[in-house]
């Protein structure tokens, strides 16, 4: 917990300039408040199915190039994952991953005038914490700790402050650092890990999320 409060310390002095205006008297910087929730997946572990629920908390900034370009940068908590089937009641054959991240998503943005803003860049997540939960199989102690992944989305606008937005994320690098080479059976004779062969041995997040924003825009901002 001391870490979110370090890396908000940094970043939210962006909200203290978001007001910066330029020689056309329209605001450079944009500043926004998100808050909603991630429903996630991981590629390769062989338990298919958005079933990890968390909530996914950010504040970030629009700089605004024109009217209909920007870029965004945003340092948000993100709370990933994946989870075996809920009606399945055998303990033993349950498993739950819980990966929790700082993340600062770097985005170039098309504004569609008052109605929409479509978004595509990548992001730079820290792990700072994670969780594993399963009855049946052996892992591997130790994830990496940074994650690099592509982003996409939109951002609909309700009213001029309020917006919708849904992207999708996915990682580039294997959560434990390297492939798989081989899957061995451990003294229970369960495998030590799940492995895909689709994913060539490798665990990737994969996320969708549903945020409301808040947009610090000037009231006479048109």
């Amino acid at each position: 917990m001391k870490k979110i409060w370090i890396y908000l310390a940094f970043f939210l002095p962006m909200l203290s300039i978001a007001q910066t205006e330029n020689s056309k008297d329209k605001q450079l910087f944009v500043a926004y408040l998100a808050a909603g929730l991630n429903t996630s997946q991981i590629g390769g572990d062989l338990m298919a199915g958005y079933r990890r629920v968390g909530g996914n908390l950010g504040v970030g900034s629009y700089i605004m190039y024109k009217p209909f370009l920007s870029n965004s940068i945003e340092i948000s908590y993100s709370m990933k994952g994946s989870q075996s089937n809920f009606s399945n009641k055998d303990p033993l054959a349950f498993s739950k991953f819980i990966f929790d991240y700082v993340e600062i998503p770097v985005m170039l943005n098309y504004h569609d005038k008052q109605v929409a803003i479509f978004s595509a860049g990548f992001t730079l997540g820290r792990l700072i914490r994670y969780k594993l939960t399963t009855g049946a199989s052996e892992l591997p102690a130790d994830p990496v700790k940074w994650e690099i992944g592509l982003g996409a989305g939109a951002t609909f606008l309700i009213k001029k402050r309020f917006g919708i937005n849904l992207k999708v994320n996915y990682s580039m690098n294997n959560i434990w650092g390297k492939p798989f080479e081989r899957e061995t059976v451990s003294q229970t004779g369960a495998p030590v890990v799940y492995r895909s062969k689709a994913r060539k041995g490798g665990w990737y997040h994969n996320t969708v999320s549903l945020r409301f924003i808040y947009l610090l825009v000037k009231k006479d901002e048109k």
